[in-house]
């Protein structure tokens, strides 16, 4: 018959047999008889059963769709195209985020009148409100921030990225900042223990002081005391 046999079932992969086996089906079905797919909801990428509870209005295709697909009730009308694709970017390309290292000693004209920067204007700026500006002060200017470049199209999944961009570098910046406050904290309380063991010393050693002083005391008083005796004794004889 000179037919091959498809890669598929030569992969020994079970599941992707499987699939490929439904999608024939299905594909079947839809040249020879179409009419028996309006009932069975299926949807053709996944190759499942949708849920019975799922709304018309998600699942049928809407009129303007050129698939030859609006009496059947499919979700491949929700899904982008490889064509559509590649119009944006993909999430691997990353967005610089956060501020230049230029050090800015002047104020710009057009720049934000509350902290310097020329990137934004004054009623887009997310610093609280200063009492005197930059503006009038001419000290503190903040830095500019990043601008997203206009080449950059992201899809609903990119503009919704708050990762994207992101450098883990500043991450382990904090953790060296709180490994440092950490050591400051453990270097403070170890000059604590010392000072207090220090004056529990001190205090020890006035304490062995006053019971030294205490007993001298005493015991002057009793031979003061005994030579009173021996005096009032020496009259009688």
């Amino acid at each position: 018959m000179g037919l091959k046999v498809p890669e598929v079932l030569l992969s020994g992969n079970h599941e992707k047999i499987k699939k490929w086996r439904e999608l024939q089906k299905t594909t079947n079905t839809l040249k020879k008889r179409p009419e028996l797919l309006v009932k069975k909801r299926i949807d053709e990428n996944n190759i499942k059963e949708m849920v019975d509870h799922m709304p018309q209005y998600i699942i049928r295709a809407p009129w303007y769709t050129t698939s030859g697909l609006e009496e059947i009730t499919t979700l491949r009308h929700q899904k982008l195209t490889e064509e559509e694709r590649n119009r944006f970017t993909p999430l691997t390309s990353n967005v610089e985020r956060g501020f230049y290292n230029n050090n800015v000693y002047r104020f710009r004209k057009g720049a934000c009148e509350n902290c310097g920067a020329i990137t934004h204007k004054t009623k887009e700026c997310f610093e609280r409100p200063r009492k005197r500006g930059a503006r009038w002060t001419k000290n503190n200017f903040r830095n500019d921030e990043f601008i997203k470049p206009l080449m950059f199209k992201n899809d609903y999944e990119g503009k919704r990225d708050r990762w994207n961009g992101y450098d883990t570098s500043k991450e382990l910046d904090k953790f060296k900042e709180y490994e440092n406050i950490e050591k400051q904290i453990e270097l403070k309380e170890n000059e604590n223990k010392k000072e207090k063991q220090k004056l529990e010393e001190v205090k020890e050693e006035d304490n062995q002081k006053k019971i030294k002083f205490e007993h001298l005391h005493k015991l002057i008083a009793e031979k003061s005391a005994k030579e009173k005796e021996m005096k009032k004794m020496m009259k009688y004889f």
